[in-house]
């Protein structure tokens, strides 16, 4: 075959990986592998793999079991089916489904974006009443207070008005500036709460990341970057106050 560009392992059953491969010329392959094999399967044809493709279908099912792992612990459980999370380095999730022999991972996704994959395939596991809802109970368990805010938004379960009461202007104590670590959810929880973030223009991102926001929480400004030369504040800590 061509050579492999890209490839993805979305999903296990048993021992069969299966991965999503982008070649040279822009095709798209969903293709089985199996470690050990020297080939995949594509359309139920074999296709010999030569050493660099070979090496490279090994170095994904190994991120792919590597991750299920660090998954594995602490998931939530309802009958044969079971879920888990956690945050990645980008500030987004990484998801892991298990039902019986197939586990599946939703890789780098916003709550939201995450929720939407989950409600089409998994309405067990995820839906509207929150009692029953494996992935807000699993953010219970984890003390997550953003999951659980970012679960409540998707199901327009929590008014414009308890927004606000989550994020008051602190005592004068807090005036001064905090840099935060910040994703989607965050950002429109901010905003919703009364903040007036600033956008620092490109020209002047030197030095800067957008990943954190540099906040005050007495005046409730801010701007959409940081130089991570700042003492950083917590959600839960603008919770409790």
């Amino acid at each position: 075959m061509e050579k492999i560009i890209k490839a993805k392992c979305h999903k296990k059953i048993k021992d069969t990986y299966f991965i999503v491969i982008k070649s040279q010329n822009k095709k798209q392959y969903l293709s089985k592998y199996k470690k050990g094999d020297t080939f995949i399967l594509w359309k139920n044809n074999e296709i010999d793999l030569d050493l660099e493709s070979l090496n490279k279908m090994n170095e994904i099912v190994n991120e792919f079991d590597s991750i299920v792992s660090k998954l594995s612990i602490d998931k939530y459980q309802i009958m044969d089916s079971s879920i888990n999370y956690l945050q990645n380095e980008s500030n987004n999730y990484d998801f892991m489904i298990q039902e019986n022999d197939s586990i599946k991972l939703l890789k780098n996704k916003h709550i939201h974006e995450a929720l939407e994959k989950l409600t089409r395939t998994n309405n067990d596991l995820v839906q509207s009443d929150l009692s029953k809802n494996a992935l807000y109970q699993l953010a219970l368990n984890k003390k997550d207070i953003l999951m659980q805010l970012g679960i409540k938004l998707f199901y327009d379960l929590l008014p414009q008005d308890e927004i606000k009461e989550l994020f008051p202007n602190l005592p004068e104590e807090y005036n001064k500036e905090y840099i935060i670590k910040v994703n989607d959810t965050l950002e429109y929880l901010l905003l919703a709460g009364g903040y007036k973030i600033a956008h620092r223009p490109g020209f002047a991102m030197k030095g800067s990341t957008r990943l954190f926001w540099t906040i005050n929480p007495h005046t409730k400004c801010g701007v959409d970057a940081s130089r991570l030369d700042k003492e950083e504040i917590l959600l839960e800590t603008l919770e409790n106050h």
